[in-house]
């Protein structure tokens, strides 16, 4: 399925970021014609055993929501949009590393794009505009476990293409990915090469530390305006690399959003 790479979809969902925090805005009207119980699923049983978690929230309108509560609900928002903000979580505790709160992040975000997979036209224009990108998250203790996909829209890549000051955009997505590893890793980091970012015909890479770690286009990407294209990951081996990423693609949407995209 080509899904937004060839066709405009009213907007289902949308990632932020803001000082640390990763939020997920979804239609409401989405929510009500995807009903589902969420704690019986399949993929909650099997991250709960494999990692141990404790509890599971599943209610969207609820105080906490996901594996461990990770996720806070900020409530509906104007257009009948809820969000559910996240706090990335401090991995490097002296002398060792706990992983467990990014974890139970990660795979929380791998059941909620599990879950809103695929859009639908019937929805209406609850944020009055068009989904922009998809993402899709895996969640395993192994090498590349935690790698990352998704999709980026006509308008989106449309926009990429014709950005003038390429260099104050790169600027803006490394200052958001720098960050988002440093709340994680605990260490105060600078733009170096680790935070590989680059952009060019609409062509975007967008790295963080490890070996090679990153997404980028996949290998049918074309030139054409009038089409979007799917994005992989690459040497994606733990939570903190994922969510750095997302926190990338967060800021992205935030600034094709501000550019009126």
């Amino acid at each position: 399925m080509d899904f937004i790479i060839n066709e405009k979809f009213p907007c289902w969902y949308e990632l932020s970021w803001n000082k640390g925090t990763i939020s997920l805005k979804i239609s409401e009207e989405y929510l009500k014609k995807k009903p589902v119980r969420l704690e019986s699923t399949t993929i909650v049983k099997g991250m709960k055993e494999r990692f141990g978690f404790k509890e599971f929230f599943g209610d969207f309108r609820a105080k906490n929501f996901g594996f461990e509560g990770v996720f806070i609900n900020n409530g509906v928002k104007s257009g009948s949009v809820i969000e559910l903000k996240a706090v990335l979580p401090m991995v490097r505790q002296k002398p060792n590393f706990n992983y467990k709160n990014a974890y139970a992040l990660s795979a929380t975000f791998t059941l909620i794009f599990t879950y809103l997979f695929g859009g639908r036209k019937d929805i209406g224009a609850t944020f009055s505009r068009f989904q922009l990108m998809t993402v899709e998250t895996a969640t395993e203790r192994e090498m590349h476990g935690c790698g990352l996909c998704g999709q980026f829209s006509p308008q989106l890549v449309g926009w990429l293409k014709k950005i003038k000051d390429v260099e104050g955009f790169i600027y803006s997505i490394k200052k958001v990915t720098t960050k988002a590893y440093s709340c994680m890793d605990g260490k105060r980091r600078t733009f170096d090469s680790d935070f590989n970012l680059t952009l060019r015909d609409g062509r975007l890479i967008m790295g963080c530390p490890g070996n090679a770690a990153e997404i980028g286009p996949d290998l049918c990407y074309g030139e054409d305006l009038n089409h979007g294209y799917n994005f992989c990951s690459h040497n994606i081996d733990h939570p903190i690399q994922q969510l750095t990423l997302l926190a990338g693609l967060a800021a992205l949407h935030d600034e094709a959003r501000k550019a009126g995209v």
